[in-house]
Protein backbone atom coordinates (compact mmCIF):
# COMPACT_ATOMS: atom_id res chain seq x y z
CA UNK A 1 0.00 0.00 0.00
CA UNK A 2 2.80 2.39 0.91
CA UNK A 3 4.64 1.59 -2.32
CA UNK A 4 1.52 2.36 -4.32
CA UNK A 5 1.09 5.69 -2.51
CA UNK A 6 4.62 6.75 -3.35
CA UNK A 7 4.09 5.99 -7.05
CA UNK A 8 0.89 8.02 -7.20
CA UNK A 9 2.36 11.10 -5.53
CA UNK A 10 3.55 13.97 -7.73
CA UNK A 11 6.80 15.86 -7.23
CA UNK A 12 6.65 19.48 -6.14
CA UNK A 13 7.48 20.69 -9.65
CA UNK A 14 4.83 18.42 -11.18
CA UNK A 15 2.24 19.82 -8.77
CA UNK A 16 3.17 23.35 -9.81
CA UNK A 17 2.80 22.43 -13.50
CA UNK A 18 -0.67 20.94 -12.89
CA UNK A 19 -1.67 23.97 -10.83
CA UNK A 20 -0.48 26.35 -13.58
CA UNK A 21 -2.48 24.36 -16.13
CA UNK A 22 -5.79 24.59 -14.25
CA UNK A 23 -5.20 28.28 -13.50
CA UNK A 24 -4.82 29.03 -17.22
CA UNK A 25 -7.78 26.74 -17.98
CA UNK A 26 -9.82 28.99 -15.65
CA UNK A 27 -8.80 31.98 -17.79
CA UNK A 28 -9.37 30.14 -21.09
CA UNK A 29 -13.07 29.60 -20.36
CA UNK A 30 -13.60 33.34 -20.97
CA UNK A 31 -12.34 32.87 -24.53
CA UNK A 32 -13.64 29.44 -25.53
CA UNK A 33 -17.12 27.98 -24.92
CA UNK A 34 -17.78 24.64 -23.19
CA UNK A 35 -14.66 24.76 -20.97
CA UNK A 36 -16.56 24.72 -17.66
CA UNK A 37 -17.13 20.96 -17.38
CA UNK A 38 -13.51 19.95 -18.14
CA UNK A 39 -12.33 22.62 -15.68
CA UNK A 40 -14.78 21.57 -12.96
CA UNK A 41 -13.83 17.90 -13.34
CA UNK A 42 -10.11 18.59 -13.45
CA UNK A 43 -10.00 20.86 -10.41
CA UNK A 44 -12.27 18.59 -8.34
CA UNK A 45 -10.10 15.53 -9.04
CA UNK A 46 -6.94 17.50 -8.27
CA UNK A 47 -8.28 18.87 -4.98
CA UNK A 48 -9.25 15.34 -3.87
CA UNK A 49 -5.83 14.09 -5.02
CA UNK A 50 -4.11 16.82 -2.98
CA UNK A 51 -6.18 16.09 0.13
CA UNK A 52 -5.32 12.37 -0.07
CA UNK A 53 -1.61 12.59 -0.83
CA UNK A 54 -0.63 15.68 1.15
CA UNK A 55 1.03 14.90 4.46
CA UNK A 56 -0.19 16.67 7.61
CA UNK A 57 -3.46 17.74 5.97
CA UNK A 58 -4.72 19.62 9.04
CA UNK A 59 -1.48 21.58 9.25
CA UNK A 60 -1.69 22.36 5.50
CA UNK A 61 -5.25 23.65 5.77
CA UNK A 62 -4.24 25.84 8.73
CA UNK A 63 -1.32 27.17 6.69
CA UNK A 64 -3.74 27.92 3.82
CA UNK A 65 -5.96 29.96 6.12
CA UNK A 66 -2.92 31.79 7.49
CA UNK A 67 -1.43 32.55 4.07
CA UNK A 68 -4.63 33.78 2.40
CA UNK A 69 -6.90 34.75 5.29
CA UNK A 70 -8.25 37.96 3.64
CA UNK A 71 -9.37 35.94 0.62
CA UNK A 72 -11.08 33.29 2.71
CA UNK A 73 -12.80 36.08 4.68
CA UNK A 74 -14.11 37.70 1.49
CA UNK A 75 -15.15 34.24 0.26
CA UNK A 76 -17.15 33.82 3.49
CA UNK A 77 -18.97 37.08 2.71
CA UNK A 78 -19.69 35.70 -0.79
CA UNK A 79 -21.12 32.52 0.79
CA UNK A 80 -23.49 34.60 2.93
CA UNK A 81 -24.41 36.63 -0.18
CA UNK A 82 -25.24 33.38 -1.99
CA UNK A 83 -27.57 32.33 0.83
CA UNK A 84 -29.55 35.57 0.42
CA UNK A 85 -30.13 34.78 -3.27
CA UNK A 86 -31.73 31.35 -2.76
CA UNK A 87 -35.34 32.66 -2.53
CA UNK A 88 -34.85 34.52 -5.81
CA UNK A 89 -33.26 31.70 -7.83
CA UNK A 90 -35.67 32.12 -10.74
CA UNK A 91 -34.36 35.59 -11.58
CA UNK A 92 -30.80 35.37 -10.22
CA UNK A 93 -28.30 33.01 -11.78
CA UNK A 94 -27.33 31.61 -8.39
CA UNK A 95 -25.66 28.56 -9.94
CA UNK A 96 -23.19 30.87 -11.74
CA UNK A 97 -22.11 32.51 -8.47
CA UNK A 98 -22.05 29.18 -6.63
CA UNK A 99 -19.67 27.80 -9.26
CA UNK A 100 -17.36 30.81 -8.87
CA UNK A 101 -17.38 30.42 -5.08
CA UNK A 102 -16.42 26.76 -5.46
CA UNK A 103 -13.51 27.69 -7.75
CA UNK A 104 -12.32 30.40 -5.33
CA UNK A 105 -12.08 27.97 -2.42
CA UNK A 106 -10.37 25.29 -4.53
CA UNK A 107 -7.75 27.69 -5.88
CA UNK A 108 -7.10 29.27 -2.47
CA UNK A 109 -6.44 25.83 -1.02
CA UNK A 110 -4.32 24.52 -3.92
CA UNK A 111 -2.13 27.63 -4.21
CA UNK A 112 -1.40 27.86 -0.49
CA UNK A 113 -0.72 24.09 -0.37
CA UNK A 114 1.65 23.71 -3.34
CA UNK A 115 3.29 27.16 -3.40
CA UNK A 116 5.52 27.21 -0.33
CA UNK A 117 8.18 29.83 -1.10
CA UNK A 118 9.22 32.48 -3.61
CA UNK A 119 10.98 29.91 -5.81
CA UNK A 120 7.71 27.97 -6.15
CA UNK A 121 5.89 31.19 -6.96
CA UNK A 122 8.42 32.04 -9.69
CA UNK A 123 8.02 28.56 -11.18
CA UNK A 124 4.23 28.93 -11.12
CA UNK A 125 4.42 32.24 -13.02
CA UNK A 126 6.82 30.69 -15.57
CA UNK A 127 4.51 27.76 -16.29
CA UNK A 128 1.43 30.01 -16.38
CA UNK A 129 3.16 32.10 -19.05
CA UNK A 130 3.91 28.99 -21.14
CA UNK A 131 0.40 27.60 -20.89
CA UNK A 132 -1.03 31.01 -21.76
CA UNK A 133 1.10 31.03 -24.93
CA UNK A 134 0.01 27.59 -26.16
CA UNK A 135 -3.66 28.08 -25.29
CA UNK A 136 -3.62 31.52 -26.94
CA UNK A 137 -2.09 30.00 -30.10
CA UNK A 138 -4.90 27.43 -30.23
CA UNK A 139 -7.55 30.09 -29.58
CA UNK A 140 -6.08 32.32 -32.30
CA UNK A 141 -6.21 29.51 -34.87
CA UNK A 142 -9.85 28.77 -34.03
CA UNK A 143 -10.66 32.49 -34.17
CA UNK A 144 -9.11 32.93 -37.60
CA UNK A 145 -11.09 29.96 -38.96
CA UNK A 146 -14.29 31.35 -37.45
CA UNK A 147 -13.60 34.85 -38.81
CA UNK A 148 -12.96 33.57 -42.32
CA UNK A 149 -16.16 31.53 -42.38
CA UNK A 150 -18.54 33.78 -40.43
CA UNK A 151 -17.41 37.05 -38.77
CA UNK A 152 -20.83 37.33 -37.09
CA UNK A 153 -22.77 34.30 -35.90
CA UNK A 154 -25.65 33.84 -33.51
CA UNK A 155 -25.06 32.07 -30.21
CA UNK A 156 -26.45 28.51 -30.42
CA UNK A 157 -29.75 28.36 -28.59
CA UNK A 158 -30.01 32.13 -28.18
CA UNK A 159 -30.82 33.97 -31.41
CA UNK A 160 -30.81 37.35 -29.64
CA UNK A 161 -27.02 37.29 -29.06
CA UNK A 162 -24.44 37.73 -31.81
CA UNK A 163 -20.75 36.79 -31.66
CA UNK A 164 -18.73 39.46 -33.48
CA UNK A 165 -15.46 39.51 -35.42
CA UNK A 166 -12.76 37.07 -34.33
CA UNK A 167 -14.34 36.43 -30.92
CA UNK A 168 -15.42 32.87 -30.11
CA UNK A 169 -17.78 33.95 -27.31
CA UNK A 170 -20.42 36.64 -26.91
CA UNK A 171 -18.39 38.44 -24.21
CA UNK A 172 -15.80 39.81 -26.64
CA UNK A 173 -14.23 42.01 -23.94
CA UNK A 174 -13.02 39.03 -21.92
CA UNK A 175 -12.16 37.12 -25.07
CA UNK A 176 -9.71 39.88 -26.00
CA UNK A 177 -8.50 40.11 -22.38
CA UNK A 178 -7.36 36.47 -22.45
CA UNK A 179 -5.24 37.15 -25.54
CA UNK A 180 -3.88 40.40 -24.09
CA UNK A 181 -2.77 38.52 -20.96
CA UNK A 182 -0.94 35.98 -23.15
CA UNK A 183 0.68 38.74 -25.21
CA UNK A 184 1.97 40.69 -22.21
CA UNK A 185 3.28 37.67 -20.29
CA UNK A 186 5.16 36.23 -23.24
CA UNK A 187 6.51 39.48 -24.67
CA UNK A 188 8.01 40.27 -21.28
CA UNK A 189 9.61 36.83 -21.15
CA UNK A 190 11.03 37.25 -24.67
CA UNK A 191 12.42 40.72 -23.85
CA UNK A 192 14.01 39.66 -20.54
CA UNK A 193 15.43 36.21 -21.39
CA UNK A 194 18.18 36.56 -23.98
CA UNK A 195 18.69 32.78 -24.11
CA UNK A 196 15.05 32.24 -25.16
CA UNK A 197 14.83 29.67 -27.97
CA UNK A 198 12.54 30.01 -31.00
CA UNK A 199 11.91 33.66 -30.13
CA UNK A 200 11.32 34.64 -33.79
CA UNK A 201 8.45 32.14 -34.09
CA UNK A 202 7.08 33.35 -30.73
CA UNK A 203 7.16 37.00 -31.82
CA UNK A 204 5.19 36.24 -34.98
CA UNK A 205 2.74 34.05 -33.04
CA UNK A 206 2.18 36.91 -30.59
CA UNK A 207 1.68 39.28 -33.52
CA UNK A 208 -1.13 36.99 -34.74
CA UNK A 209 -2.67 37.11 -31.24
CA UNK A 210 -2.36 40.90 -31.47
CA UNK A 211 -4.37 40.84 -34.72
CA UNK A 212 -7.04 38.46 -33.37
CA UNK A 213 -7.53 40.62 -30.25
CA UNK A 214 -7.69 43.74 -32.43
CA UNK A 215 -10.50 42.34 -34.60
CA UNK A 216 -12.51 40.87 -31.71
CA UNK A 217 -14.57 44.12 -31.86
CA UNK A 218 -13.97 44.74 -28.15
CA UNK A 219 -13.72 48.45 -27.46
CA UNK A 220 -11.76 47.93 -24.24
CA UNK A 221 -9.62 45.31 -25.95
CA UNK A 222 -8.75 47.61 -28.84
CA UNK A 223 -7.86 50.43 -26.44
CA UNK A 224 -5.55 48.14 -24.41
CA UNK A 225 -3.95 46.71 -27.57
CA UNK A 226 -3.21 50.20 -28.91
CA UNK A 227 -1.92 51.31 -25.49
CA UNK A 228 0.43 48.30 -25.35
CA UNK A 229 1.60 49.11 -28.87
CA UNK A 230 2.28 52.74 -27.89
CA UNK A 231 4.19 51.64 -24.78
CA UNK A 232 6.44 49.26 -26.73
CA UNK A 233 6.92 51.80 -29.54
CA UNK A 234 9.05 54.00 -27.26
CA UNK A 235 11.77 51.41 -26.40
CA UNK A 236 11.66 50.13 -29.99
CA UNK A 237 12.55 53.57 -31.36
CA UNK A 238 14.92 54.51 -28.49
CA UNK A 239 17.31 51.61 -27.79
CA UNK A 240 18.57 53.06 -24.49
CA UNK A 241 15.02 52.97 -23.11
CA UNK A 242 14.74 49.29 -24.06
CA UNK A 243 18.06 48.61 -22.33
CA UNK A 244 16.82 50.34 -19.20
CA UNK A 245 13.50 48.41 -19.14
CA UNK A 246 14.57 44.99 -20.43
CA UNK A 247 17.89 43.62 -21.77
CA UNK A 248 20.06 45.27 -24.41
CA UNK A 249 20.51 41.93 -26.20
CA UNK A 250 16.75 41.67 -26.84
CA UNK A 251 16.28 45.04 -28.52
CA UNK A 252 15.86 43.54 -32.00
CA UNK A 253 12.98 41.38 -30.66
CA UNK A 254 11.12 44.48 -29.51
CA UNK A 255 11.78 46.15 -32.85
CA UNK A 256 10.57 43.07 -34.78
CA UNK A 257 7.33 42.92 -32.79
CA UNK A 258 6.61 46.64 -33.21
CA UNK A 259 7.25 46.43 -36.98
CA UNK A 260 4.94 43.39 -37.22
CA UNK A 261 2.28 45.12 -35.12
CA UNK A 262 2.53 48.27 -37.26
CA UNK A 263 1.95 46.26 -40.46
CA UNK A 264 -0.98 44.48 -38.79
CA UNK A 265 -2.52 47.79 -37.68
CA UNK A 266 -2.26 49.24 -41.20
CA UNK A 267 -3.70 46.14 -42.89
CA UNK A 268 -6.47 45.84 -40.27
CA UNK A 269 -7.48 49.45 -40.73
CA UNK A 270 -7.61 49.02 -44.52
CA UNK A 271 -9.61 45.82 -44.14
CA UNK A 272 -12.08 47.37 -41.69
CA UNK A 273 -12.69 50.45 -43.81
CA UNK A 274 -13.28 48.40 -46.99
CA UNK A 275 -15.47 45.76 -45.34
CA UNK A 276 -18.63 45.06 -47.33
CA UNK A 277 -21.67 43.46 -45.73
CA UNK A 278 -22.52 41.54 -48.91
CA UNK A 279 -19.20 39.69 -49.06
CA UNK A 280 -16.12 38.86 -47.01
CA UNK A 281 -13.15 39.62 -49.24
CA UNK A 282 -10.55 37.69 -47.26
CA UNK A 283 -12.74 34.59 -47.24
CA UNK A 284 -13.40 34.90 -50.97
CA UNK A 285 -9.70 35.36 -51.73
CA UNK A 286 -8.97 32.10 -49.91
CA UNK A 287 -11.91 30.35 -51.63
CA UNK A 288 -13.93 29.92 -48.44
CA UNK A 289 -17.70 30.03 -48.53
CA UNK A 290 -18.75 32.71 -46.06
CA UNK A 291 -21.63 31.56 -43.86
CA UNK A 292 -23.75 34.54 -42.88
CA UNK A 293 -26.85 34.46 -40.76
CA UNK A 294 -29.54 36.67 -42.17
CA UNK A 295 -29.35 40.17 -40.74
CA UNK A 296 -26.39 39.51 -38.40
CA UNK A 297 -23.49 40.29 -40.71
CA UNK A 298 -24.03 44.04 -40.44
CA UNK A 299 -23.46 44.17 -36.67
CA UNK A 300 -19.68 43.76 -36.86
CA UNK A 301 -19.53 46.88 -38.99
CA UNK A 302 -21.50 48.74 -36.37
CA UNK A 303 -19.14 47.55 -33.62
CA UNK A 304 -16.12 48.95 -35.50
CA UNK A 305 -17.94 52.23 -36.16
CA UNK A 306 -18.59 52.89 -32.47
CA UNK A 307 -14.99 51.95 -31.59
CA UNK A 308 -13.55 54.51 -34.02
CA UNK A 309 -16.29 57.04 -33.35
CA UNK A 310 -17.24 57.54 -36.98
CA UNK A 311 -18.88 55.68 -39.86
CA UNK A 312 -15.91 53.84 -41.35
CA UNK A 313 -18.21 51.09 -42.59
CA UNK A 314 -21.47 51.72 -44.38
CA UNK A 315 -24.09 49.64 -42.60
CA UNK A 316 -26.76 48.10 -44.78
CA UNK A 317 -29.03 45.05 -44.66
CA UNK A 318 -27.93 41.95 -46.55
CA UNK A 319 -29.23 41.45 -50.09
CA UNK A 320 -30.95 44.83 -50.22
CA UNK A 321 -30.16 47.93 -52.22
CA UNK A 322 -28.41 50.51 -50.07
CA UNK A 323 -30.38 53.70 -49.46
CA UNK A 324 -28.50 56.40 -47.53
CA UNK A 325 -31.80 58.01 -46.44
CA UNK A 326 -32.58 54.86 -44.44
CA UNK A 327 -29.21 54.73 -42.69
CA UNK A 328 -30.16 56.63 -39.51
CA UNK A 329 -33.30 54.62 -38.81
CA UNK A 330 -31.49 51.39 -39.56
CA UNK A 331 -28.61 52.30 -37.20
CA UNK A 332 -31.16 52.99 -34.45
CA UNK A 333 -32.44 49.43 -34.76
CA UNK A 334 -28.90 48.09 -34.55
CA UNK A 335 -28.30 50.12 -31.38
CA UNK A 336 -31.33 48.55 -29.76
CA UNK A 337 -30.43 45.04 -30.87
CA UNK A 338 -26.88 45.19 -29.57
CA UNK A 339 -27.18 46.81 -26.17
CA UNK A 340 -30.89 46.66 -25.48
CA UNK A 341 -30.86 50.15 -23.97
CA UNK A 342 -29.12 52.27 -26.60
CA UNK A 343 -25.48 53.23 -27.04
CA UNK A 344 -22.73 51.59 -24.99
CA UNK A 345 -22.05 54.57 -22.73
CA UNK A 346 -25.74 55.31 -22.30
CA UNK A 347 -26.44 51.74 -21.22
CA UNK A 348 -23.74 52.01 -18.53
CA UNK A 349 -25.31 55.23 -17.28
CA UNK A 350 -28.67 53.49 -16.97
CA UNK A 351 -27.12 50.67 -14.92
CA UNK A 352 -25.37 53.18 -12.64
CA UNK A 353 -28.57 55.17 -12.24
CA UNK A 354 -30.40 52.01 -11.18
CA UNK A 355 -27.59 51.25 -8.71
CA UNK A 356 -27.88 54.65 -7.02
CA UNK A 357 -31.68 54.48 -6.96
CA UNK A 358 -31.55 50.98 -5.46
CA UNK A 359 -29.03 52.08 -2.83
CA UNK A 360 -31.21 55.06 -1.97
CA UNK A 361 -34.08 52.69 -1.11
CA UNK A 362 -31.96 50.68 1.34
CA UNK A 363 -31.99 51.25 5.08
CA UNK A 364 -28.86 52.42 6.93
CA UNK A 365 -28.35 48.86 8.18
CA UNK A 366 -28.54 47.46 4.62
CA UNK A 367 -26.11 50.11 3.37
CA UNK A 368 -23.63 49.08 6.07
CA UNK A 369 -23.80 45.28 5.66
CA UNK A 370 -25.34 44.95 2.17
CA UNK A 371 -28.14 42.71 0.94
CA UNK A 372 -26.11 39.89 -0.64
CA UNK A 373 -26.99 38.79 -4.14
CA UNK A 374 -30.55 39.87 -3.46
CA UNK A 375 -29.46 43.17 -5.01
CA UNK A 376 -29.63 41.44 -8.41
CA UNK A 377 -33.33 40.81 -7.76
CA UNK A 378 -33.73 44.50 -6.92
CA UNK A 379 -32.23 45.25 -10.34
CA UNK A 380 -34.69 42.87 -11.94
CA UNK A 381 -37.62 44.54 -10.16
CA UNK A 382 -36.66 48.03 -11.32
CA UNK A 383 -38.94 49.83 -13.78
CA UNK A 384 -36.36 49.30 -16.56
CA UNK A 385 -36.68 45.55 -15.90
CA UNK A 386 -33.00 44.87 -16.58
CA UNK A 387 -31.83 41.44 -15.42
CA UNK A 388 -28.27 42.63 -14.95
CA UNK A 389 -25.88 44.22 -12.46
CA UNK A 390 -24.29 47.69 -12.00
CA UNK A 391 -21.40 47.11 -14.48
CA UNK A 392 -19.25 49.06 -12.01
CA UNK A 393 -17.55 46.93 -9.39
CA UNK A 394 -17.63 49.40 -6.44
CA UNK A 395 -21.41 49.80 -6.83
CA UNK A 396 -21.87 46.03 -7.03
CA UNK A 397 -19.77 45.42 -3.91
CA UNK A 398 -21.57 48.09 -1.89
CA UNK A 399 -24.97 46.70 -2.86
CA UNK A 400 -23.85 43.14 -2.16
CA UNK A 401 -21.74 43.51 1.00
CA UNK A 402 -22.32 47.08 2.15
CA UNK A 403 -19.76 49.62 3.29
CA UNK A 404 -18.02 46.91 5.34
CA UNK A 405 -17.38 44.67 2.33
CA UNK A 406 -16.38 47.63 0.16
CA UNK A 407 -13.80 48.84 2.72
CA UNK A 408 -12.31 45.34 3.01
CA UNK A 409 -12.14 44.96 -0.79
CA UNK A 410 -10.63 48.44 -1.19
CA UNK A 411 -8.03 47.71 1.51
CA UNK A 412 -7.00 44.47 -0.23
CA UNK A 413 -6.78 46.11 -3.67
CA UNK A 414 -4.80 49.05 -2.22
CA UNK A 415 -2.40 46.68 -0.45
CA UNK A 416 -1.85 44.62 -3.61
CA UNK A 417 -1.34 47.78 -5.69
CA UNK A 418 1.25 48.97 -3.16
CA UNK A 419 3.16 45.66 -3.45
CA UNK A 420 3.13 45.89 -7.27
CA UNK A 421 4.40 49.50 -7.22
CA UNK A 422 7.03 48.61 -4.62
CA UNK A 423 8.37 45.70 -6.70
CA UNK A 424 7.62 47.00 -10.19
CA UNK A 425 11.28 46.92 -11.23
CA UNK A 426 11.39 43.15 -10.59
CA UNK A 427 8.59 42.35 -13.04
CA UNK A 428 6.84 44.97 -15.19
CA UNK A 429 4.56 42.41 -16.82
CA UNK A 430 2.59 41.40 -13.71
CA UNK A 431 2.07 45.02 -12.66
CA UNK A 432 0.82 45.94 -16.13
CA UNK A 433 -1.35 42.81 -16.26
CA UNK A 434 -2.90 43.74 -12.93
CA UNK A 435 -3.70 47.25 -14.18
CA UNK A 436 -5.23 45.89 -17.42
CA UNK A 437 -7.32 43.17 -15.73
CA UNK A 438 -8.47 45.48 -12.94
CA UNK A 439 -9.60 48.05 -15.52
CA UNK A 440 -11.57 45.41 -17.41
CA UNK A 441 -13.12 44.05 -14.22
CA UNK A 442 -13.96 47.47 -12.84
CA UNK A 443 -16.71 47.88 -15.44
CA UNK A 444 -17.84 44.24 -15.59
CA UNK A 445 -17.61 42.39 -12.27
CA UNK A 446 -20.61 41.92 -10.00
CA UNK A 447 -18.69 40.67 -6.94
CA UNK A 448 -15.22 40.78 -5.31
CA UNK A 449 -13.11 38.82 -7.80
CA UNK A 450 -15.22 38.24 -10.90
CA UNK A 451 -14.42 35.24 -13.08
CA UNK A 452 -11.09 36.08 -14.67
CA UNK A 453 -7.32 35.92 -14.25
CA UNK A 454 -7.49 38.98 -11.96
CA UNK A 455 -8.07 36.65 -8.99
CA UNK A 456 -4.53 35.26 -9.39
CA UNK A 457 -2.99 38.66 -10.09
CA UNK A 458 -4.28 39.66 -6.64
CA UNK A 459 -3.10 36.45 -4.94
CA UNK A 460 0.44 36.42 -6.44
CA UNK A 461 1.75 39.67 -4.84
CA UNK A 462 -0.01 38.85 -1.57
CA UNK A 463 1.72 35.45 -1.45
CA UNK A 464 5.04 37.03 -2.43
CA UNK A 465 4.83 39.48 0.45
CA UNK A 466 3.76 36.69 2.82
CA UNK A 467 6.86 34.66 1.90
CA UNK A 468 9.12 37.68 2.40
CA UNK A 469 7.68 38.31 5.87
CA UNK A 470 8.06 34.63 6.78
CA UNK A 471 11.69 34.60 5.58
CA UNK A 472 12.46 37.65 7.72
CA UNK A 473 10.78 36.10 10.77
CA UNK A 474 12.73 32.85 10.23
CA UNK A 475 15.98 34.79 9.83
CA UNK A 476 15.40 36.79 13.00
CA UNK A 477 14.55 33.59 14.91
CA UNK A 478 17.82 32.01 13.82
Amino acid sequence: MNGQTVKLKLSNNQNIIVLAFIIVLYAVRNAVPYIFFPLFSFITIYVVWTLIFTKNRIHTIKESLKALHPFFFLAAIELIALATAIPYGDNINIVKYAKEFYFYICYFYLISTHICNKADLSSLIKYISRFFFWFACAVSILSIIKYLYAPDVLVPGDETVTIFGTSLVSDYNFFSLFLINAIILNLYEIFTHKEKKHWIAMVFAIAIMFWVALLSTSKRGMFMILLLYAILLVPATIPCVHKMLFKAQTYFRNLLFVVSATIILMLSYCHITTFQSSEQKIANALSFDTAYIEGSNITSGYRFNIIFGKDLIKIKPKNTKYDSSQENSYNENILKNIEGTGKLVESRKIYWKISLETLHKYSIFQIIIGTGYKYLQDFYNHEYNLAGHPHFQPFAIILMSGIIGFVLWLALISYVTYIYVKNIRKDYSLAYLFAVNFTFGLFSFSNFFGASFLLFLIIIPYMYNYFERREKETGNAN
